[in-house]
């Protein structure tokens, strides 16, 4: 919707954005699949994020008070484990030394490309009308090529087995995939595993129980709600700004400012009023 709304419209650049001022602090940035076609993109990308931000390592997360630095932190990570995000860190990241949290949905993973396909039509693009990207550009990684990522400094986090809708699931099966399938990721990978991407990460997706499992479980959880690191009611249940291929250099930047989040208000609130609703005793009821 963003891109749609903002791209081509220079009455929004040049007649809005000059009077939107931006925030200073540290932000999550996320990517999802980026076809081979997007690669010279996404260093350009880079290249815009680090004209103002420093690209940090996101084992050095530590939400509270902003760091007095030169420029603000930025964190990057890639959601749902498409083979598309191994090449990126092979060839992109590593010459740049730069690392990122890869969220994998633990069935995803490993998946031949004919499974990985069918997974993704069922799983990642639910909205009516979605499409998904030609055979192959929708592949998997394999645990060789998450491992790879282990070894070269980048974090794995859990993003549960299936990608599914949590609010929409019963206690059990929001254990089974927050938890559970969180456990079974530290075996595969043999590391400890700190950090969690809500599935698709929006308000209505996420649930006072699933929060407080992730809160129990996880350093961290990951939203897909819009606004800066240190905006977020419950500091362990962090904001992210969603970039999607094509976006132009002043667009990227707008964004990882901070100057459209007024645009997502409405999400912030309604993420920050579930926040306020968890009670142990939601938890303990649910497991009887």
């Amino acid at each position: 919707m963003l891109k749609n709304f903002l791209k081509n419209s220079l009455l929004f650049r040049f007649g809005i954005l000059p009077f939107l001022v931006p925030k200073r602090g540290s932000v999550v940035v996320t990517f999802h699949n980026l076809k081979s076609s997007d690669f010279s993109w996404f260093e350009r990308v880079l290249d815009t994020i680090q004209d103002t931000h420093d690209i940090a390592d996101p084992e050095t997360l530590i939400v509270g008070p902003e760091k007095t630095t030169k420029k603000p932190q930025l964190f990057l990570t890639f959601d749902d484990g498409f083979r598309s995000n191994y090449f990126i860190a092979k060839n992109i990241l590593k010459p740049r030394g730069l690392k990122a949290i890869f969220f994998v949905p633990r069935k995803f993973i490993n998946l031949t490309d004919n499974y990985a396909e069918e997974f993704a039509k069922e799983h990642f693009y639910l909205k009516e009308g979605s499409t998904v990207d030609l055979l192959g550009d929708c592949g998997a990684m394999n645990w060789d090529q998450v491992r790879w990522l282990v070894a070269n400094g980048h974090s794995i986090g859990a993003h549960t087995d299936t990608h599914p809708v949590l609010s929409t699931l019963t206690f059990d099966e929001k254990y089974k995939q927050i938890v559970i399938s969180s456990g079974l990721l530290e075996q595969a990978i043999g590391r400890t595993v700190r950090f969690f991407a809500f599935p698709f990460g929006n308000p209505a997706s996420i649930d006072p129980v699933s929060l407080q499992l992730v809160i129990d479980r996880f350093d961290y959880g990951f939203s897909n709600v819009r606004g800066m690191v240190n905006e977020g009611r419950e500091k362990r249940v962090l904001l992210r700004q969603n970039l999607e291929p094509g976006m132009p250099a002043w667009l990227v930047n707008a964004i990882i400012t901070g100057r459209l989040d007024w645009l997502y208000r409405k999400a912030r609130v309604e993420l920050s009023s579930k926040v306020n609703s968890l009670h142990s005793a939601e938890i303990n009821s649910g497991r009887h």
